[in-house]
């Protein structure tokens, strides 16, 4: 509809004219564009009217257009119109609310506002606006403004969201809920769910491939999935690949709310999740903080597959463990039942546990626990049958090899004894030969002889006292017999013991004992023995003109004793092993000494009963150092140690 010709701009700016007409015509509000004669009883001639107006008033804008205004024409000499018409004389703006009549009779109360644009020879024209006043319309305005704003709520969601009346039609959704079903639908407004859910399947836009085989059980299955409207959210793949979560209330009124959430990254994770899960070769389950079930893997009924038909979602620990005592998997008597289960159960509420679980068929498995941060448990089970096998066998093998070492100890020590006995009298009746008691034996010769056979012997015993010695220490059955010693003494001792040793062998013996050394509670006899073997030693692989020192002090909580010497060195390689039973370290000058590779095994073995360290330092063709640390005193024995000293 176009402006007045006496309203219109110059023909130069059309484009204007064509702009305020838009203008008009899509203005809300009535507008009506009125002539007024100039006298008191000339009439207001309506030159336009927009859309608006007709819709108001209900009159046309051709009945209208060249006539009176039909609103004004009545108003005669009320307050109202005084009012107006004086404004229409004095050319001037004015608004007022009047009661008026739209074309079918009905009433109406509208809002009327008089604008002047043009004055021209005692005629005035003027823009009136009219806005339907009555209560009705105040509140429809209301209504389409709180449509608005929940439109507006509505497609703010980042999710699909869409409500349905209690006649399961549709009554509003946002543009994302639109966009699931296919455009040749059109205006979804108003139409049931289940016409969208079959056109979504016909159209291909909810259902993958193999569903669609059996496509109306899964539409009836869905639709009455959500006139239940559980508020239980469930998870669908779409043909297009991404995973759609559906959860549905119902509202007070009787209709559902449907809000549809793309889960696809969650889902993928999950995915990934349980790939890597079903991978584990172990017993994998997820387990919340009431001991229920949440995950579990593909092993879990392969390794049991008593519990398989229980195996569902929230399912508790008590009911599995309950399930495998029934049917006599686990090998738990009547009266141990449930005590059993609370100790299996308890395992659930410490942070992390590992317990054996035993089949009733031998089978073993282990299970570890670690809390999770929602106080649930995380459990993976490995079945470690073979490795129990192994370590049984291991433990036979070992009690086996320790009843023939204790069978061997045995045996040596009656050897020993059994050979002692005629030793000491070959050694007793040589030395009566050797020194001629009973008078000259006729030739040196038989004197020689006799030596020899004194000092063989001699060997022999020593040889028969250190194996009988390591098969009580093996045996576990050499026993200390600890008293309050001087080490001092015990150094200087052996050291005085040994010094004819050394001269007939050119090796220089000397010792160095710091003077304040302090008592210890040692075994005597054991003590001088370790002394007496590393000095030997010592002398025995020292080169004439050599020299051995032994040297005692003390440094923190313990009292060390070093035995050094110029000798042949040790190789770094041989260090380990010298200190095993029977093992020597062979080289041309040991291949001359004597002796049963049994010393250092008995010395360390005996440093050790004493609690103590040996230590061995050596470099080949330059000297060893043999290193004895003894700790002051055992805790045991110092009640015992700080009595006698103070007595």
């Amino acid at each position: 509809m176009s402006l007045p010709r006496r309203l219109a701009p110059p023909a130069s700016d059309r484009a204007l004219l064509r702009s305020l007409a838009d203008i008009y015509d899509r203005a809300p509000d009535a507008v009506l564009i009125a002539e007024f004669g100039g006298a008191a009883d000339s009439p207001l001639t309506v030159l336009y009217v927009n859309a608006a107006f007709t819709l108001l008033s209900g009159f046309p804008a051709g009945e209208v257009i060249g006539r009176p205004c039909p609103w004004l024409q009545t108003l005669g000499s009320s307050a109202v119109g005084r009012t107006l018409h004086a404004a229409l004389d004095e050319f001037r703006p004015a608004r007022a609310k009047l009661a008026a009549s739209r074309k079918d009779g009905k009433p109406c109360q509208i809002e009327i506002t008089l604008l002047p644009v043009e004055r021209e020879r005692g005629r005035g024209t003027f823009i009136i606006t009219a806005r339907d006043a009555s209560p009705r319309r105040g509140v429809e305005r209301a209504r389409r403004r709180a449509e608005a704003q929940l439109r507006d709520v509505v497609e703010s969601i980042n999710d699909a969201l869409a409500l349905y009346d209690a006649d399961d039609r549709l009554v509003i959704c946002n543009q994302r809920y639109a966009q699931a079903y296919p455009r040749p639908l059109g205006d979804l407004e108003g139409r049931s769910f289940e016409e969208l859910v079959r056109h979504g399947v016909k159209h291909g836009s909810v259902l993958t491939q193999d569903a669609m085989r059996e496509a109306e059980r899964w539409i009836t299955d869905r639709v009455e999935r959500h006139r239940a409207a559980s508020g239980v959210p469930f998870v669908r793949l779409l043909p297009d690949g991404r995973w759609l979560q559906t959860v549905e209330h119902r509202v007070s009124d009787g209709g559902i709310i449907t809000l549809l959430t793309d889960v696809t990254p969650a889902k993928q994770a999950e995915t990934r999740l349980r790939d890597a899960i079903e991978s584990i070769d172990a017993v994998f389950t997820l387990w919340d903080d009431e001991t229920r079930l949440v995950m579990w893997n593909k092993r879990y009924p392969e390794r049991w597959p008593e519990l398989a038909d229980l195996l569902v979602p929230g399912v508790t620990q008590r009911a599995l463990i309950e399930r495998n005592i029934d049917r006599g998997v686990l090998p738990i008597a009547a009266e141990e039942r449930e005590s059993y289960i609370q100790k299996r159960l308890e395992y659930h509420r410490i942070h992390a546990s590992e317990i054996e679980v035993e089949r009733a068929d031998g089978r073993v498995f282990l299970v570890r626990s670690h809390r999770t941060a929602e106080g649930g448990q995380v459990r993976l089970e490995t079945e470690i049958t073979d490795v129990k096998q192994r370590e049984m066998e291991l433990r036979v093998a070992k009690e086996t090899a320790e009843a023939a070492n204790r069978s061997k100890s045995a045996f040596l020590a009656n050897m020993s004894h059994e050979l002692r006995t005629p030793l000491n009298a070959i050694i007793g009746f040589s030395d009566l030969l050797r020194s001629q008691t009973f008078g000259p034996l006729g030739s040196n010769r038989y004197v020689e002889y006799a030596a020899d056979i004194y000092n063989s012997g001699h060997h022999l015993l020593d040889l028969i006292n250190d194996i009988l010695d390591v098969s009580r220490i093996e045996a576990g059955r050499y026993d200390l017999h600890r008293e309050v010693t001087s080490l001092r003494e015990l150094v200087e001792d052996s050291s005085r013991l040994m010094s004819t040793a050394a001269r007939e062998a050119n090796v220089r013996l000397s010792s160095r004992i710091t003077a304040d050394l302090p008592l210890l509670a040692l075994d005597r006899r054991a003590v001088r023995q370790v002394l007496l073997n590393l000095l030997s030693n010592a002398i025995k692989f020292t080169a004439t003109g050599g020299s051995v020192v032994i040297t005692a002090a003390h440094e923190d909580d313990a009292v060390c004793v070093f035995v050094a010497d110029t000798g042949i060195g040790i190789a770094e390689s041989d260090l380990q092993r010298l200190t095993r039973p029977f093992e020597q370290v062979e080289n041309v000058l040991t291949r001359a000494k004597t002796g049963s590779g049994l010393g250092l095994a008995i010395t360390k073995a005996l440093v050790e009963l004493h609690d103590g360290r040996l230590d061995i330092t050596s470099r080949l063709g330059e000297g060893t150092t043999v290193a004895v640390r003894l700790p002051r005193a055992p805790v045991a024995d110092r009640p015992l140690l700080e009595s006698r000293l103070a007595s």
